[in-house]
């Protein structure tokens, strides 16, 4: 498959939309160009039949740059060249096509509107060309499918039927009596009949007639894991979920967005990557549409890889220019002098932290023999271990230098996380008498949802045991 099929396999090109970005129409066909990569190298895609097509050239050479399609390309300029590309794709994807994920246009409608009601796109799991433009909508936070849109022959469904159907796999109660009830409502197709049914999209059933089972099938999904983990009857709902999904992201991206200064620009992407999502450059751009719901933020300031002005911005260039930001041309920022070069650095996680003791052999019995830790020793310091990171102990007086400002044993407040339920883990601390001070209660950590015990070290140090909610 192509880069361009990658792309552009599930969309729609939209004329007006195209031309106004600056698609030129050349008899049945649509043209674009564009530089990337500082001018380097020279995008052109053709849309014709509904198929897009494009070449990179190489405007040093007038050639087309062959190694971009290389099936495994060797080097770090070659990928950086294709990832380049990609990226300008992406943005045309999002600028001049309408997602059309489906063959079907009844099965494009539900897709819409599960994405307008709930948040949700479809996801495509297998690899297999037989199964490739078959998606599964999940619900977000317990993972577990509430749709299938399989697109198969009829006659997998009704024997002897000719021709292909796309059909939507739910789950229902009472399977057998919707089956009954609904014409185009069929015992499900790869799924277990007695809980799921399928539904052919080719308009036998109405939108506002699948809706409601639709709905039904994803209040399936949304209880099971909640039933399972023991947080049943909490009563929060998924669309309040999502919101908080979509706010939390908008004030990550908007966050970063008040750091640009005036002057400067920073690219979709580079707002991506520092919030940790290197890939989404196009959900930065979504957010910053609906700037306005949050705040008075310096969204003029965010432009394309290359410098291109958003489309429809009418007001961002004057903006730019009265802040002294310099153009190569009427519509591209010079992003070689005016790209903003962020500060930050990216951590990526903890290695070890220093735990000061007064009690030592207590201290290391503690966390060895309750706690199930590692115990080593190097040059005479001893260290805990535990998945790949460790705590250093300092037995006070006498820590190593350089130590903290104020080592005090007992002063420390931490998290660790256990992969067993946490009734298993409760059950292993009371044979190991240890005493749980707190707990299980439920907490809220950096993944999520959790259940939490609190007990203490021998120095009085508070240590929460943590388990997310999969266990």
């Amino acid at each position: 498959m192509s880069i361009e099929d990658e792309v552009f396999r599930r969309y729609h090109f939209e004329p007006m939309r195209g031309e106004a970005y600056g698609f030129q129409r050349q008899g049945e066909t649509w043209r674009y160009e564009q530089t990337f990569l500082s001018g380097a190298f020279r995008a052109v895609l053709t849309v014709a039949a509904g198929q897009v097509t494009g070449r990179v050239i190489d405007t040093m050479t007038e050639e087309e740059y062959l190694p971009l399609r290389q099936i495994n390309p060797a080097g770090s300029y070659v990928y950086g060249v294709r990832h380049a590309y990609e990226e300008l794709l992406q943005e045309i994807a999002a600028a001049c096509f309408t997602e059309m994920p489906f063959a079907t246009p009844q099965t494009n409608r539900l897709c819409q509107r599960i994405f307008s009601i709930w948040g949700d796109k479809p996801e495509f799991p297998w690899q297999k060309p037989a199964f490739a433009d078959s998606g599964v909508f999940r619900n977000p936070t317990t993972r577990k499918w509430y749709a299938a849109i399989l697109p198969v022959a009829w006659d997998k469904v009704v024997p002897g039927r000719e021709g292909r159907v796309e059909l939507l796999d739910i789950k229902v109660s009472d399977a057998a009596a919707k089956v009954a009830a609904y014409a185009g409502c069929y015992p499900a197709y790869h799924m277990n009949k007695k809980y799921w049914v399928s539904i052919a999209l080719d308009d036998s059933m109405t939108d506002d007639a699948i809706w409601p089972l639709l709905e039904e099938s994803y209040a399936f999904a949304a209880r099971e894991k909640s039933q399972a983990s023991g947080h049943a009857g909490k009563g929060k709902g998924r669309s309040a979920a999502v919101r908080v999904l979509n706010d939390n992201l908008a004030r990550e991206v908007l966050a970063v967005v008040a750091q640009i200064p005036a002057g400067k620009v920073a690219a979709y992407g580079q707002i991506a990557r520092l919030i940790g999502r290197p890939k989404n450059a196009r959900l930065v751009g979504k957010v910053l549409r609906d700037a306005e719901q949050y705040g008075d933020y310096p969204c003029h300031r965010v432009v394309n890889h290359v410098g291109r002005l958003a489309p429809g911005f009418i007001e961002q260039k004057n903006r730019l220019l009265q802040e002294g930001v310099g153009f190569c041309d009427a519509e591209h920022v010079d992003m070689k002098r005016y790209q903003w070069e962020e500060l930050r650095m990216r951590i990526q996680g903890f290695d070890h932290l220093v735990l000061t003791t007064n009690n030592l052999p207590a201290c290391i019995c503690f966390y060895r023999d309750i706690l199930g830790m590692r115990v080593e020793t190097h040059e005479g310091r001893y260290a805990l271990y535990f998945g790949q990171q460790k705590i250093n102990i300092h037995q006070h007086p006498g820590e190593f230098p350089p130590a903290a400002q104020k080592p005090t044993p007992g002063s420390l407040d931490f998290c660790l996380v256990v992969d067993e339920s946490m009734e298993v883990v409760c059950g292993k601390l009371q044979e190991r008498k240890a005493k749980i001070e707190l707990g299980p209660v439920p907490r809220h950590g950096a993944l999520g949802d959790m259940q939490s015990i609190y007990l203490r070290d021998p120095d009085g140090n508070l240590v929460e045991l943590c388990c997310y909610a999969e266990h």
